[in-house]
């Protein structure tokens, strides 16, 4: 059986999720013996069937595409939509609190401020440049960030982050090495006021060692992979020409 009749493709903001449809049909992959209890107050209760075939999987990134830049302007950077719940209220208050400038990439905003200048929406030629030359970049998300993909563009042009400490953040940035990640004001003025501890050129090695298309490629043959597996001999199906089990590994500086 062709493992697509058993199983559906969901891509959401770059994140490859595989959901389970059918849970007849996966147990013949699993060859596993997923039962069905009886009734629980009425209603069917069916044994879950562990998300072996889910998978998390990241956005890729060609590092040509983004230029290195070892020396930086006299600036920050904040790349989204102006809008409160992507934290520019918090970027702006930072910088008054230091005496910097902040450059905004999106949509306009009615804020007016002297530290701040505004370039609407730009290109990706524009976009680079920007982030090339930025301090930092500021990403202090309020919500659960998904994925947050202009921090990991900042780090691929040699630019650190300045975050939030929760969302996609804890696993993209790296605290003390690519970035800071913050919770509270006081944290977030000392982060940017300490900037300079940051080494672009560790920004950089993190970004491309863990997304760029060469390391995310490898996760996406692996996972594929596993699931032809699946499709050809069941969970318990052997595979004697494995040297590596590194899909998931994370590459630290």
């Amino acid at each position: 059986a062709d493992v697509k009749d058993y199983l559906k493709t969901q891509t959401l903001s770059g994140i490859a999720e595989v959901k389970a449809v059918d849970l007849g049909a996966l147990t013949s992959i699993f060859k596993m013996p997923f039962k069905l209890a009886g009734k629980i107050n009425g209603m069917e209760n069916r044994q879950e069937l562990p998300p072996f075939c889910d998978a998390v999987i990241p956005n890729y990134y060609d590092p040509e595409e983004f230029t290195y830049s070892q020396d930086k302007e006299n600036y920050f950077l904040f790349v989204g939509r102006p809008i409160r719940k992507k934290g520019l209220e918090i970027a702006v208050k930072c910088v008054e609190e230091i005496g910097g400038q902040l450059k905004v990439a999106g949509q306009k905003d009615t804020i007016l401020n002297p530290r701040v200048e505004y370039f609407g929406v730009v290109g990706s030629e524009e976009r680079t440049r920007l982030m090339s030359k930025a301090k930092a970049l500021f990403v202090p998300t309020c919500y659960l960030e998904p994925f947050g993909g202009v921090a990991v563009e900042a780090m691929m042009c040699g630019t650190p982050v300045i975050s939030t400490d929760f969302g996609v953040f804890p696993e993209t940035v790296v605290h003390g090495k690519t970035g800071f990640r913050c919770r509270t004001f006081e944290q977030f003025v000392w982060a940017a006021k300490n900037i300079h501890l940051i080494k672009p050129k560790d920004c950089r090695e993190h970004a491309e060692k863990n997304y760029s298309i060469k390391r995310v490629g490898l996760m996406y043959e692996e996972y594929f992979e596993m699931l032809k597996r699946f499709s050809e001999g069941g969970w318990y199906q052997e595979n004697p020409d494995r040297k590596e089990l590194d899909w998931l590994n994370k590459f630290s500086l």
